[in-house]
């Protein structure tokens, strides 16, 4: 036999490991999606990628998504290997989100460090769906039914909330085993990492074991002293650090973030700056004084950070895109203009901040602007004004259209070249060509339409990244309503639009505002005076519901609120009338 036969060939635990083995040249992939909350991969990137991750800081990032909830439990070690009363509170947790009709909207999923953790919840969770068979057909049949899984099985999995049950804790006598299954063997700390990253939205850790109860000097796994820092993490259960110290503008070494944040003080905000937990921060964050957990306005400035990206399109395009779909207010702030007149830029800030503090109603455009900045006004960065004024015709004449659906090929493209590059001028193409006979159309709409076109069922993470860089390429105008977001073909379209589309195939979280508006301002107009709740009613029916149900009164609603806005209607107690109708008439 060869040398070569005769060698021994080292079985490596991944297809990663034999490519390192093989010294194939290596490359991080730096942008990471999942995470709706940037505390949920703070550990990981710090632990596993040594920061090398870029993250983007949520308007809620004053405090984290990850949380333990302390369980007076015992885990029994020299029998079941189980821990009861952890079992318990994940079930009971499970059931408290199901019962509630807004938190029951997060899927959910159950990561436990241990088979038979996981066997012991699923038995409880269905002695529970017995009793409850209302609340197993919502947790298991909507678009990501619950899972329960355990540390070695749950790779590739995510879900909206992670509930994790550790297991593993003090038994009987107190005393705590350092050995903690999967973790303990080579490579328990890639499974770990695994195990924390699957959270979109929220990570509640249930655990009898505490942090300090891990003695690293009784174990040399990598995996355990990762299970104790992740512990360590999640008990802080606020952001680590926030940068909220006063330094004097006056420094030799003052940036502008610094002297922005220190004005912004005296004017009476709270004010933090450098926000975030990788490379990438949110220069200068306000608080919000109603709710101090959230940050009212992020101000980002053509400092250092601005400069270090490498591209435009990541710079201008990329991450624009992402903040908006974390949901920041953003506010740009230019060096040159902050010198030349501080006083314009610090009245701009307030407008902006003032805006942000009635904007639950009413829709948010995309850029707020400075005086100083008229001269580079952009099309995706048009000033916030008034909604359009009401028009003097006769509003029952020619604004009822039909609803126009671009005419789409259904599987034209594959799904598996969605993301090649060349795939980026077909998604632009995509977008105008909808747009241009469907707007006003919802952003769920739209990514909807397009997903089709590639043969595509489910908008993941990843996909609306893509389709994000597609709609600010195309510069279409955007207006939003709470998590609604309208997509407009410009600027124009939105300050002349009086029509409404009754007859279409779009579901009611599919119709904008602005639209119902118009339909309520001629059922209106013609009746003269009505009741509310016969009006919201008479609208739902004209748009081809019904049968109201809480969704559907919500979006009427909300139409009605719009239509006041724009000045067509006005409302007396529980009657609506035309907005030039005399008072008492």
């Amino acid at each position: 036999a060869s040398d070569e036969e005769n060698m021994e060939i080292e079985d490596l635990e991944s297809v990663l490991d034999d490519c390192l083995a093989l010294s194939i040249p290596s490359k991080y992939l730096l942008w990471h999606y999942r995470s709706k909350h940037e505390s949920l991969i703070a550990f990981s990137n710090s632990e596993y990628y040594e920061s090398k991750l870029l993250t983007f800081p949520s308007p809620d990032s004053i405090e984290s998504k990850v949380r333990v909830v302390p369980v007076e439990g015992v885990y029994d070690k020299g029998k079941t290997r189980q821990n009861k009363a952890e079992a318990q509170a994940v079930v009971d947790e499970i059931a408290r989100r199901l019962r509630d009709g807004e938190l029951r909207k997060r899927s959910i999923g159950v990561v436990t460090f241990s088979i038979v953790q996981q066997s012991l919840i699923e038995d409880l969770l269905a002695d529970f769906f017995i009793a409850h068979p209302d609340l197993e057909t919502l947790a298991m049949e909507g678009e990501e039914p619950l899972f329960i899984k355990n540390l070695e099985n749950v790779q590739g999995d995510e879900r909206d909330v992670i509930l994790f049950s550790v297991g593993y804790g003090p038994d009987s006598s107190g005393r705590v085993s350092m050995n903690f299954g999967p973790l303990n063997r080579t490579g328990g700390e890639r499974r770990l990492n695994v195990a924390v990253s699957r959270s979109r939205y929220e990570m509640i850790i249930f655990s009898t074991l505490r942090s300090e109860m891990i003695d690293l000097n009784r174990t040399s796994s990598v995996g355990v002293a990762g299970l104790k820092r992740f512990l360590e993490y999640a008990e802080r259960g606020t952001k680590p650090s926030l940068n909220t110290t006063d330094v004097s503008a006056s420094s030799k070494h003052a940036s502008i973030e610094t002297v922005v944040a220190d004005r912004l003080r005296e004017m009476g905000y709270t004010v933090h700056t450098n926000i975030g937990y990788s490379g990438y921060k949110i220069n200068i964050g306000i608080v919000d004084p109603k709710e101090p957990s959230r940050y009212l306005l992020g101000i980002v400035c053509d400092g250092k950070d601005y400069r270090s990206t490498k591209t435009v399109r990541d710079r201008e395009i990329v991450q624009n895109s992402v903040l908006k779909m974390l949901g920041w207010r953003i506010f740009r702030l230019w060096t040159m203009e902050w010198w030349e007149n501080p006083d314009d830029v610090l009245a701009a800030i307030r407008k902006a901040v003032e805006q942000g503090e009635t904007s639950e109603s009413a829709p948010v455009v995309q850029k707020i602007k400075t005086e100083s900045e008229e001269s580079r006004l952009t099309p995706d960065a048009a000033p916030v004004s008034s909604p359009p004024a009401v028009r003097t015709e006769n509003p029952t004449d020619g604004y009822r259209q039909e609803y126009r659906e671009a005419k789409l090929t259904e599987g034209k493209y594959k799904a598996d070249n969605f993301f090649h590059a060349r795939s980026q001028a077909i998604l632009n193409g995509q977008v105008k060509r909808i747009t241009e006979d469907e707007a006003p159309i919802t952003k769920t709409m739209l990514c909807k339409k397009i997903l089709s076109e590639w043969g595509i069922t489910r908008l993941a993470q990843r996909m609306e990244f893509q389709l994000a860089i597609a709609f600010d390429e195309a510069q279409l105008y955007r207006t939003w309503h709470g998590e609604q977001v309208v997509f407009w073909k410009d600027e124009e379209q939105y300050r002349t639009y009086t029509t409404y589309r009754p007859v279409s195939n779009r579901g009611i979280g599919d119709l904008p505002p602005e639209e119902l508006a118009n339909g309520i301002r001629h059922i209106v107009a013609v009746s003269l005076s009505l009741p509310l709740h016969d009006l919201l009613k008479g609208c739902a029916k004209t748009f081809g519901f019904n049968r109201m149900n809480a969704n559907v009164e919500a979006a009427m609603r909300r139409g009605v609120d719009e239509a006041v806005s724009r000045g067509y209607i006005r409302l007396e107690g529980d009657r609506v009338m035309p907005a030039s109708t005399p008072a008492g008439a």
